[in-house]
């Protein structure tokens, strides 16, 4: 070896020896952003996070608040799989039309019921989704969610530790002889008591809250009283 390098300017043997464990997961990720450097920067979004609040955040979708959920989206449009409350309905309705937004909350707060929520009417709505952490828990509590009411067919564990490719064909095999599938005509009426039953309990709330010729509404008269 020496007698082939000795010409070579900047050339030479060591006689070291060095151990190590190399992963080229990161690696491969860092070549596929480099290569695709372009494509990926023609995403609004994608072009907003790199530029790290140099270009403007795409303002795309619209922001649905709680308190005109109920008049504004249908009970059948939001198919929900887990309880939610009304800051989470909106933020679901809100992600389904296009709006991009940071969801913050403190531990306990329903994101991963949010998220599930988000995934499985994405679904309904013949969506992909691509759910990325940078956490393993956070991915497995989503993924039980959905395995708990029936949506584990619909999700490809690609990039787990634990994939193979026996597991993911067969992953793709099980969503390709999945027949299941809920009556359009039952889900219309269910939805439609949904709505129905909402319009009570929130006509109740207005007839409360309606502020009468004295100036005062049953609400504010019985805080006062």
């Amino acid at each position: 070896m020496r007698k082939a390098i000795q010409s070579r300017p900047g050339w030479e043997v060591l006689e070291q020896a060095h151990l190590g464990l190399f992963a080229f997961t990161k690696f491969l990720m860092w070549k596929d952003l480099e290569d695709n450097e372009d494509v990926l920067l023609s995403n609004p979004l994608v072009r907003h996070i790199a530029a790290a609040g140099h270009s403007a955040p795409p303002l795309s979708g619209r922001e649905f608040v709680p308190e005109r959920m109920d008049a504004e989206v249908p009970a059948g449009e939001l198919p929900c799989v887990v309880n939610a409350d009304s800051t989470q309905m909106a933020a679901v309705a809100s992600a389904l039309s296009g709006r991009s937004f940071v969801l913050q909350g403190p531990p306990g707060t329903g994101k991963s019921q949010t998220i599930t929520n988000l995934i499985a009417a994405a679904l309904a709505r013949g969506k992909t989704v691509l759910f990325v952490s940078e956490k393993m828990a956070a991915l497995e509590v989503v993924h039980r969610r959905l395995k708990d009411v029936g949506l584990e067919d619909f999700c490809l564990e690609l990039h787990s530790h634990k994939s193979n490719k026996k597991e993911v064909l067969a992953s793709f095999g099980r969503a390709f002889e999945r027949t299941e599938r809920t009556p359009e005509p039952a889900w219309d009426r269910l939805s439609g008591e949904l709505d129905q039953a909402r319009g009570h309990l929130n006509h109740y709330v207005e007839a409360l809250h309606r502020e009468w010729p004295i100036g005062h509404s049953a609400y504010t008269v019985q805080a006062r009283l």
